[in-house]
Parts: C-alpha cells; structure tokens; sequence
C-alpha cells in the first residue's frame, strides 16, 4: 500500500469513529480547509513513514535459485557476488529453451562477468553457441565451441570431467556444422532471429477525440467547457451548451504511473513495461529493470525513494498535502 493511501485509510477509519467529523468535513468549502482539517488530527500527525528497504541476502538467493525461482532469486543476489554468476546461467538456459535468445546472451554475459568456475564458464560459452545457432549465426556458434574446446583443454578440471564435456562440445559442435552444411545460403537481410527483445515499437492506444471540438484556451479540454474560479471552488470549468451523454469532454496524455506491488516482480519500474528477464539493482532487492535502463541513480537522484512504498502518482498528493501544512505551520 502506498503512502497516500495509508493516509487515506487512517483518515477513514478517524472518520467512522467519529460522526461530527464527517458532519464538519462536509460543510468545508475549499481544499486547503479540508487538508487543514485532516493535518489537525492528532492521529494524522503522528503517523510515521517506516523504511521498506529491502536489501540483498545470498542465503535467500540460494534458496530461491534451488527453487527454480530464478527471477526473484535474481534480485536478492548481491552484486558481483558468485550466486548471482549461477542465477544467470540458470535464467540463460531457460530463456534458451523458450527461444528468447537476445535475453539469453545477454545472461550469458553478465554470468561471465562474476567470479564463476571454470567449468561454469565453460558451460556458459556452450549456452552462447547454442544461442547462436538458433539465429541462424553458426560461424559464431563453432566459434564459441572451438574457443571452449581450448579452455577445456588448459583448465585445472579433474580428466573424467573434461572428457565428459569435451564429448558434449564435440557433438553439439557436429550438429552446428551438419546443420551448416544442410542449410542453403540465405540473404543476410531474411536471415530469422529472436524478436523478443528487439526495438519494436510497441503501439499505443489512440486518444479519444474531443466533442464539439478543441477549445481555445485549454487544449485538453471540450469547446464546450468554458474555465470558471471563485473564492469558494478555486477553478472549474462550466458547460457552455447541452452536453450529450457520453461525449468526451477532457483528453490528456497521462503524465504519472505507477505499479502495483504484485507487479514489481515482473514489470520495469522505470516505464512499467513488462519484462521477462528483469536486471536487479545493485543495492536492494526492490528496484528492477530493463537492460537498457542504468541500475545506479545519476548523481543527485535518490531512486531509493521508491522503497518506501510511494509511487510517482502519489508524490504529487503527498507534496500538495506538505505544502499545505508548511503553509499551515508558517502562518
């Protein structure tokens, strides 16, 4: 639950205990005496925002891993740490199985960038060449396979176990070629790959058009609103003629988003997009995204806001309600 809405609650529930504050809620004439009203409470006041930071646990990690939950074993992995190496080799083999091959190889190089064994890397090179093959890329698969085959050779590995891998390098890179040699020259151009992760644009629905037209003065707005203020209701806007029932009178592209908390797992926090193959911030164990997006904040930024449970949305509230009761406090 977000913070604005944990302050609507605690209201409600003030309000139900006692009649007379409803009763003189309800003849309050404009927004800055009901904000006032509500911060006069002496509840309200001493409401307290706890820190919902969630931070990273290899054991958890681990057990997650074990689980096959991958996607949420992936965000409580510290960083750098050898456990988040695996988790990525495991989430690379699976999005292998489902086709998903740009997302694979982009696991299969973060896993090469934490301190995993040798045989770990190896296997990961494997899953590459794999990767390649599926779009159509066999040079780069036997590539792969070949530089693997090497590394096997000058490991440290126990001799069964390189004798072993090195029959499934060399079978798997047999079929790369017997494929290669099957398959007819092809346009680079038709060449099929994965699609998942290209940049697709993704469309949008359109907006509804306004009734009766634009208006002058308020783009957003009908031609047939006309814009009003008063002392006792601030701005509002007025019909100017006989509006039918259904016409669309305001249109606006939405300027704030949020997520709910069930899709923090599988959706980016940045553009609420949904992913399958999410990057883990490097600090906590909350804040999620594409790979397109940095995972550490720009000097100034504390992204980590967002771990107290307050989304875009509810800034705007939370900041009119604390400008109202600065104001309330100077005056």
């Amino acid at each position: 639950m977000s913070l604005f809405d944990s302050l609507v609650n605690k209201v409600w529930e003030l309000a139900r205990q006692d009649v007379d504050f409803l009763a003189d809620f309800s003849r309050l004439t404009n927004d800055k005496a009901r904000v006032e009203k509500i911060l006069s409470l002496q509840e309200i006041r001493a409401l307290k925002v706890l820190d919902n930071f969630n931070s990273k646990y290899e054991i958890r990690a681990e057990e997650l891993r074990s689980q096959g939950n991958i996607n949420t074993a992936v965000k409580y992995a510290p960083a750098s740490s050898a456990v988040l190496g695996l988790i990525y080799i495991d989430r690379c083999q699976s999005l292998l199985q489902s086709n998903n091959t740009d997302l694979a190889l982009d696991d299969a190089r973060r896993a090469l960038e934490h301190p995993i064994s040798q045989q770990d890397a190896i296997r990961v090179q494997s899953f590459t060449a794999a990767c390649h093959h599926q779009m159509g890329n066999h040079k780069l698969a036997e590539n792969c396979l070949n530089d693997a085959l090497n590394k096997l050779k000058i490991s440290d590995l126990p001799n069964e176990l390189k004798a072993s891998m090195t029959g499934e390098i060399v079978e798997q890179l047999r079929k790369i070629k017997q494929k290669r040699r099957q398959q007819k020259p092809k346009i680079s151009g038709n060449r099929k790959t994965s699609t998942f992760n290209s940049k697709v644009e993704v469309p949008r629905a359109a907006l509804p058009r306004l009734t009766y037209g634009k208006n002058a003065s308020i783009g957003a707005a009908s031609a047939a609103l006309r814009l009003c203020e008063s002392e006792e209701k601030g701005r509002y806007m007025t019909a100017t003629r006989d509006i039918k029932l259904g016409s669309v009178l305001i249109v606006e592209q939405p300027y704030a988003w949020s997520l709910t908390g069930e899709s923090l797992s599988d959706h980016c926090l940045h553009c609420c997009d949904h992913v399958d193959a999410p990057i883990p911030c490097n600090h906590c164990a909350t804040v999620r995204s594409f790979k397109r997006f940095r995972r550490s904040p720009p000097t100034g930024i504390k992204i980590h806001t967002m771990n107290l449970d307050m989304r875009n949305i509810h800034f705007l509230n939370t900041r009119t309600i604390r400008y109202q009761q600065t104001k309330s406090n100077s005056n």
